[in-house]
């Protein structure tokens, strides 16, 4: 829809939401969630990237050639990144290779071709930490898109505690408290520490003192 506001109107754009959303519910079968704030769940996210030509087709005559071809060639790179992310498998070292390849492809091509759009924080995660995550543990869709979704809403809640001249700064300052979290969690799992404590007395007896750990622990790697 911004493509289509930046290339020709404001009422332009209103009637392509429009024309998208008949498309979307009749060609591609899917429908935003009431209970989901009215977006789209991930399952359907899926079934539109899936059918990325439908949509594609949406703008044709609307827009220039040349932005055309470049949504297009998104829309392809992003059906990539998305079965490598969701598929609940261990995935082989030359598909963590062409993954960090298409996440810095999909990244380029958007900025080049449509310089107004910026880069929110999950396709910063996508470009920047899921290759990292993905190369370490050999899967995304096996550790669960609910825990990333946890700290997304983490973040928004407590904006005002991360806040920085940038939003990268922010995601930064939320990075450094989930490294405390996880170290003073992976402190409290000591065998040694536990192995110390008198017999008939409980481990939270005797927990070191940290801050309280936000609600949900992945592994990030700084970049």
């Amino acid at each position: 829809m911004e493509l289509v506001i930046s290339c020709r109107s404001g009422t332009d754009g209103k009637v392509f939401a429009d024309s998208l959303a008949e498309t979307l519910r009749c060609a591609v079968r899917v429908s935003p969630a009431p209970y989901h704030g009215g977006v789209f769940i991930g399952r359907y996210c899926h079934t539109i990237a899936a059918a990325g030509d439908v949509v594609c087709r949406t703008i044709l005559g609307l827009v220039p050639e040349r932005h055309h071809k470049a949504n297009k060639r998104l829309w392809i790179l992003w059906g990539r990144l998305g079965r490598t992310m969701s598929r609940a498998a261990f995935v082989e070292a030359n598909e963590v290779h062409q993954f960090r390849a298409n996440a810095r492809a999909f990244v380029q091509l958007m900025k080049r071709g449509f310089p107004w759009i910026s880069v929110s924080l999950k396709l910063h995660i996508v470009l920047h930490h899921a290759p990292d995550l993905l190369e370490r543990f050999g899967s995304i869709g096996l550790n669960g898109e609910q825990a990333v979704e946890s700290w997304h809403g983490f973040f928004n809640q407590n904006a005002a505690k991360y806040t920085a001249e940038t939003e990268v700064g922010s995601c930064a300052n939320l990075v450094r408290t989930i490294a405390v979290a996880r170290e003073a969690s992976r402190l409290d799992r000591d065998p040694r520490r536990l192995a110390a404590i008198p017999h008939g007395q409980s481990s939270m007896d005797h927990r070191q003192p940290h801050p309280p750990q936000p609600p949900a622990t992945l592994h990030w790697r700084r970049t």
